[in-house]
């Protein structure tokens, strides 16, 4: 059973119930559906697919919305235009039908124009295609192209170091969020961060005591100025390593990574990391060899899970994409041994549940053929053990279905749905399922009203409550 959790994308490839039914079989814990793309009613038919793969496989999926956010876009066209070094490239306010030779292009962003100059940078598609303002005729913005390649419709347009008076929240993502809440999703994930303001104002907009859990995509520059603020207003924070290599520089991606990981880790928040993992795979069956590498050193800096894009969306492999990436973590688990061991003390408010379990995981390494199993009311009882990065998947034991789906993306945290969440039914679990378990540590981290916790230790190979020694 691997400990590192997999997020994959749905799109066109992945949109049915057999499919997903099967990534979830291959180790996918969590489904993301990209707002970038897509209508009311693909959303609505993928929700439906993954809640009828939730029943038939017996299994926990988390449903993650990502909200588009700020991000200015190429408006829609046929086909595909090609550009080359050196050609010049018009981006207008809208499309138009031209006889002449002109290539042009335009962008979801009216008036555009108003705040770029010559010799600003423009990137499409992540950087794979780069633009250099050389005149603003009009509302016209001439270019010439620096590094050519294709241009599609719908791909991402980055404005390195530009100012433009964007919203952190769309008008778009407020309609897009009634309709996650509508439809009952777990974690939603806000792109574009900034500072940690932009996450209050998400949390605003959310009513609700049993909300979803938060993301925040670090993706912008200005976001890393913050993370302390952003990771204590959130649940988590995504690694987007594309917009974030383009506006930040591809360079320092590698050190970005390991300390936002780091930073993610002390604090006991979920840190995902994310984009081309296993880019490769979206059109051939085997990964590339950086790629393994990749997967299997994001697993030893201690992400809490990895995302799959196109190579679940668009991909020609999707299921055999979630199982090798799955092979890669369970690799990286069983060689990495101990590594990483998590924080020596995370940085927490809740000294009751921080203290258990940090005793809970420390004990179950120490004691021989011994597993974790945990009564579970609220995603505060399992932040704390997933980040002290027990040595074994931790049986979080739930009675609240809609909390057993969010758990998923938890680091080492396995859900199990229970009509009474108690030691012995835990025992009685652990008995039947999982081979060789001798001893069991059981952690309650509301034992008294949410004030106190306890830890029970037990040998399960006989009857429990004869065997329980409290600490």
């Amino acid at each position: 059973m691997k400990k590192t959790k997999i997020v994959a994308t749905l799109g066109p490839a992945t949109c049915g119930y057999a499919v997903i039914r099967e990534l979830m079989e291959s180790g996918v814990n969590v489904f993301r559906l990209n707002f970038s793309h897509g209508d009311a009613a693909f959303f609505t038919g993928a929700i439906a697919s993954i809640n009828r793969a939730r029943i038939s496989t017996g299994l926990s999926a988390a449903i993650l919305q990502d909200l588009q956010g700020p991000k200015i876009r190429v408006e829609k066209f046929e086909g595909k235009i090609q550009v080359k070094k050196g050609e010049i490239l018009t981006i207008k306010d809208k499309m138009i039908k031209t006889s002449g030779v002109e290539k042009h292009i335009a962008v979801d962003y009216p008036g555009l124009y108003k705040y770029l100059k010559p010799g600003r940078k423009i990137l499409i598609n992540d950087g794979l295609v780069q633009l250099m303002v050389k005149e603003i005729r009009a509302h016209d913005i001439l270019c010439a192209v620096t590094a050519g390649g294709d241009i599609e419709p719908r791909k991402g347009v980055n404005l390195p170091g530009a100012n433009l008076p964007l919203s952190s929240i769309t008008k778009k993502d407020r309609r897009d969020l009634i309709f996650g809440l509508k439809h009952g999703v777990d974690i939603i994930s806000l792109s574009f961060v900034r500072s940690a303001d932009d996450i209050k104002e998400l949390k605003r907009l959310i009513k609700g005591k049993n909300r979803p859990l938060i993301i925040a995509k670090i993706e912008k520059p200005e976001a890393l100025g913050d993370i302390p603020a952003i990771l204590d207003e959130s649940d988590g924070i995504m690694v987007a390593r594309g917009d974030l290599a383009v506006e930040a520089g591809f360079d320092r991606i590698p050190a970005i990574q390991k300390d936002l990981v780091k930073k993610a880790n002390e604090k006991g928040k979920i840190v995902i990391v994310a984009t081309q993992m296993l880019e490769s795979m979206t059109n051939n069956p085997f990964p590339e060899r950086a790629e393994i590498t990749d997967v299997y050193n994001a697993v030893l800096d201690g992400a809490d899970a990895l995302m799959l894009s196109g190579e679940t969306s668009v991909g020609k492999y999707p299921v055999k994409t979630a199982r090798v990436m799955a092979d890669l973590i369970k690799k990286a688990e069983a060689e990495g041994s101990e590594v990483p061991g998590g924080p020596e003390v995370i940085k927490g408010r809740d000294i009751y549940k921080n203290a258990v379990s940090y005793a809970g995981a420390a004990m179950a390494k120490m004691i021989p053929s011994c597993e974790i199993a945990a009564k579970i009311a609220d995603v505060s009882d399992v932040a704390y053990l997933s980040d002290y990065r027990p040595k074994k998947p931790v049986v979080a034991c739930v009675t609240d279905r809609k909390l057993y789906q969010k758990l998923a993306i938890y680091h080492a945290i396995h859900p199990v749905l229970m009509k009474t969440a108690s030691e012995t039914n835990a025992a009685e679990f652990v008995r039947k399922n999982i081979r060789g378990a001798g001893n069991l540590v059981f952690l309650d981290l509301n034992a008294v009203s949410g004030q106190s916790a306890r830890i029970s230790v037990m040998k399960i190979g006989m009857a429990p409550n004869k065997n329980i020694r409290e600490a």
